[in-house]
C-alpha cells in the first residue's frame, strides 16, 4: 500500500469509530428490537444500566432491561491497527451525562486534558497514543446520563 492509502484506511477508522458512536445513541432508545440487537452477539458486554452504572452480565439481563423502556448508557475503548505497522485508540459512547468529562487512564496513570461527552450523550474519537509508547491497559471513565460512574473496557497497544 501506498502512503495516500495508508492515510484513507486511518481516516476512513475514524469516520467509521465517529458513526459508530452516532447511530448507537439513537439505537439504543428506540424499539425493544432495537434493544436486544444491542445486546445481542456480545454487545451486552459494552453496555450499562444507565441509572445505576452496572455492566450486563449477559444476554438476557441485558435484553429483559431494555424491553422495559429503560436506557442504556456504552463507553469503550478499542485498540486499532492499520497499514504499515500503524495503530492507534479509539473511545466511543452513547447514554453519557452531557458535558461529562471522559477520563482515559491506563496502568502508568492518568493522561492530561479528558475529553468532554457532547450535547447529545455521546462521545467519538481517536486518543493521542502510538505505538512507540507501548501502552497498555488503556480505559475510560464517564458517568451514565443518570449521573452514575462507569469504567470502560482496557485495551492494550495491538503494535506490542
Amino acid at each position: 500500500m501506498g502512503r495516500g492509502t495508508c492515510s484513507l484506511v486511518a481516516g476512513a477508522m475514524a469516520v467509521l469509530v465517529s458513526m459508530a458512536g452516532a447511530g448507537a445513541g439513537a439505537e439504543a432508545r428506540s424499539t425493544s428490537a432495537g434493544s436486544a440487537a444491542l445486546c445481542q452477539r456480545g454487545g451486552y458486554t459494552n453496555l450499562y444500566n444507565a441509572r445505576t452504572g452496572a455492566r450486563f452480565t449477559d444476554e438476557v439481563a441485558c435484553v429483559a432491561y431494555g424491553l422495559n423502556g429503560n436506557p442504556y448508557s456504552s463507553l469503550v475503548v478499542t485498540a486499532n491497527r492499520a497499514c504499515r505497522g500503524a495503530c492507534w485508540a479509539s473511545v466511543s459512547g452513547f447514554g453519557l451525562k452531557p458535558g461529562a468529562p471522559v477520563r482515559i487512564g491506563a496502568t502508568a496513570g492518568l493522561f492530561p486534558n479528558p475529553p468532554l461527552v457532547d450535547r447529545r450523550g455521546t462521545i467519538s474519537g481517536l486518543l493521542g497514543l502510538d505505538c512507540g509508547y507501548g501502552w497498555s491497559g488503556v480505559y475510560a471513565t464517564s458517568r451514565t446520563s443518570a449521573g452514575a460512574p462507569i469504567r470502560s473496557n482496557a485495551v492494550n497497544s495491538p503494535c506490542g
